[in-house]
């Protein structure tokens, strides 16, 4: 069910061979591809809802050194949503100040009255972009009431009070940047690996290169800024567990039925 990359780092790395295991997982991934990299002030997205291995754009972008600080990637299984390109991550919007968000997701939003107020106002049909419809709107609100510009901390408060109303019964592992910070959150057993290094953290759906990965922490919104961790947020209880229920609604979903 879709699988999530993000990199954060002090100096620009190279992450062709990452990205390249990365997107072979485009096997279990098969419904487009996306890729988000920082340049300057701004975050350059490319993405095609196509399987990774059948793009000639993602091909032509892996031939060139992929040298970067601040990297989001993604691989889609359609769960919600059609096929299509409103509908492949990453996406993108921006809050009043002008400041860009983008997001990625693994995991299926079951039931949320709050997010449910997006559906006729976003431009895809997903589930993960109402979580970035919410996010921003949450955004906008804070923005208006200080007048000023909010400080990270501020930020991260907003995202942090937003994930605790979605997780109950949904799971939730996404990475989200504003171009300055990588936030990242898993409610799901497994759902999202680390690889810290000197100056560096890599987050991964799955362990990749055989490298030293450990479990991100669960049920825990963190913050990773020029690769290192600066803020934690508290733990919430509502870790995700897979049942038939669950599995049977998201079949029936995706079959149209």
């Amino acid at each position: 069910m879709c699988e999530l990359f993000g990199a954060s780092s002090i100096e620009k790395a190279e992450y062709n061979d990452l990205l390249r295991e990365f997107y072979s997982h485009d096997v279990r991934n098969p419904h487009g591809w996306g890729i988000a990299v920082r340049e300057g002030d701004r975050l350059l997205v490319k993405k095609e809802p196509v399987r990774a291995s059948a793009s000639e754009i993602l091909a032509g972008i892996m031939e060139r050194p992929i040298r970067n600080d601040l990297l989001l990637a993604h691989v889609r299984l359609a769960t919600k949503g059609s096929i299509e390109y409103e509908n492949t991550h990453p996406f993108v919007q921006k809050d009043v100040s002008g400041q860009t968000w983008t997001l990625i997701h693994n995991g299926t939003i079951f039931e949320s009255s709050i997010l449910d107020q997006y559906v006729n106002r976003q431009v895809g049909s997903t589930d993960s972009e109402r979580i970035l419809c919410h996010l921003i709107a949450r955004m906008n609100t804070a923005l208006r009431e200080t007048g000023t510009p909010l400080t990270t901390a501020q930020r991260f408060g907003i995202l942090q009070d937003l994930i605790v109303q979605i997780v109950p019964e949904n799971k939730v592992n996404v990475l989200l940047t504003d171009g300055e910070t990588l936030y990242a959150h898993s409610n799901y057993n497994g759902g999202l690996h680390i690889r810290k290094e000197d100056g560096s953290v890599i987050i991964s759906t799955q362990a990749l290169d055989g490298g030293c990965w450990e479990e991100l922490p669960r049920n825990t919104l963190l913050a990773y800024r020029d690769g290192e961790e600066i803020l934690r947020g508290e733990p919430h209880e509502f870790e995700f567990f897979d049942s038939e229920e669950k599995m049977r609604y998201l079949y029936l979903d995706f079959a149209g039925i």
